[in-house]
């Protein structure tokens, strides 16, 4: 342990190298294959198998930023790809008013362009009375992904009425087509109560907390791509974790990979992109790309220091 701080304090090690460093950053989990499976993905699953067997449909996948709430979607484009037609819209600065929206959903949907939610879902309950939903065409049903929801409130009476509309527009044709709508945990609180958000919803899916068992999963498996050795420094809790978190405490005692792992979860609140920052701050990379990780004792310190 005194080494490892030498070697951090003293700088001798490395720098971490930017292949290992992009493993952490921006790499996708889904892209090559690393998403680590939770009990939130088979829930998202029996969703669209529900409305693959004729339940009307609808997915609300929420949660804090970094939590998830993509991955399991991934996970769910990727499980269902040979069935249904899987289509993004990711609202962002550049797609957020209602006229660009609707102009993407109605291309989706084949439906002639509108400038308003209201006016394109009756254009929907139209067509939906007329087609069936695997008739056209012979094509696979169609699922529509629309990321950072939240992006069409606006705390005013007119951001409030927009909301609805969308809100209207995914419920109006909820049989042929699968709407998966994704929002942070703080939009769906506070407009739950207003428009009785997670209601609208056949399924309403919070990405919670990931375990230290999953944190350490989804660590191992981006460190394995690296083809560095690893060694985890994990220093014995003190004190006053013992009264703040005993049972963590306790089960840190069982070696220094568990107590590392079980501490990362602690400081990051089990949110797994906060996980990957936190390991990257205690990680120290030493003979270069051949060379080994030494993962020292995560602290608050670092947690603090991070980006967020």
């Amino acid at each position: 342990a005194a080494y490892v701080d030498l070697v951090y304090r003293s700088g001798a090690a490395n720098q971490i190298p930017a292949p290992y460093e992009r493993l952490f950053t921006s790499v996708p989990a889904e892209s090559v294959g690393l998403i680590v499976e939770r009990p939130e993905y088979r829930q998202a699953r029996l969703a669209l198998d529900a409305w693959r067997a004729g339940v009307p449909g609808g997915l609300l996948v929420w949660g804090t930023r970094g939590s998830g709430r993509r991955t399991c979607v991934r996970w769910l484009a990727a499980a269902a790809a040979d069935d249904v037609d899987v289509n993004w819209i990711r609202l962002s600065p550049g797609l957020e008013r209602e006229a660009d929206v609707t102009r993407q959903v109605a291309e989706i949907l084949r439906v002639r362009p509108v400038r308003d939610f209201a006016v394109l879902a009756a254009l929907v309950r139209g067509a939906s009375a007329s087609e069936s939903r695997d008739a056209d065409e012979g094509k696979r049903p169609k699922v529509i992904v629309v990321e950072n929801a939240e992006r069409l409130f606006r705390r005013n009476p007119e951001g409030l009425a927009r909301m609805r509309r969308f809100l209207d527009l995914v419920s109006s044709n909820a049989r042929d087509v699968m709407w998966i709508v994704l929002m942070t945990e703080a939009s769906v609180r506070l407009l739950d109560p207003i428009l009785e958000l997670r209601a609208r919803f056949p399924t309403s899916l919070r990405i919670g907390p990931a375990s230290p068992a999953t944190l350490e999963a989804m660590i191992s498996a981006r460190h394995r791509l690296s083809a560095l050795s690893l060694e985890i420094h994990s220093r014995r809790p003190r004190l006053g974790e013992f009264v703040r978190n005993p049972l963590a405490a306790v089960r840190s005692l069982r070696g220094p990979s568990f107590g590392a792992y079980e501490r990362l979860a602690i400081l990051s609140g089990g949110n797994p992109r906060q996980a990957l920052r936190l390991w990257l701050a205690s990680t120290k990379v030493v003979g270069g790309e051949n060379g080994r990780a030494i993962v020292g004792p995560t602290s608050t310190s670092a947690s603090s220091g991070m980006r967020t």
